[in-house]
């Protein structure tokens, strides 16, 4: 499992909570401001991490990996001890307004992986 530290970066983060998620048979979508972040960190730069949810075969599996990866649960916004990036999880559809997002990438680093809005999706 890939550690979050109080020095991960965003990125770090994002690829770590997307991974351990898709072990557990969860795809969330990187979105909103975290995916501009990703790719223009040097024309924004989020705070938080916002992944949406589409599909999920056991929710509590999900809940146990966000609180292994250090995160817990505050008010509908997940919170790290060590680390400053928080974790949000609007509700789905994924959408940009009202058109349905029905494509996504899928980058990977080494073993890690990170589902997000495309490039053009993002900005």
């Amino acid at each position: 499992m890939p550690a979050v530290t109080g020095n991960s970066s965003l990125e770090d983060v994002c690829f770590a909570v997307c991974t351990e998620l898709a072990h557990v048979g969860t795809v969330a979508v990187l979105t909103g401001g975290s995916a501009a972040t990703y790719y223009a960190p040097e024309a924004y730069q989020s705070q938080d991490a916002d992944f949406v949810i589409t599909f999920s075969s056991d929710a509590e599996r999900a809940a146990v990996t966000l609180r292994d990866l250090g995160y817990r649960e505050l008010g509908g916004t997940y919170k790290h001890d060590r680390n400053i990036f928080t974790l949000e999880f609007p509700p789905g559809p994924l959408a940009i307004g009202d058109d349905l997002v029905r494509s996504y990438d899928t980058n990977k680093r080494g073993a890690e992986l990170l589902h997000i809005l495309s490039r053009t999706d993002s900005v």
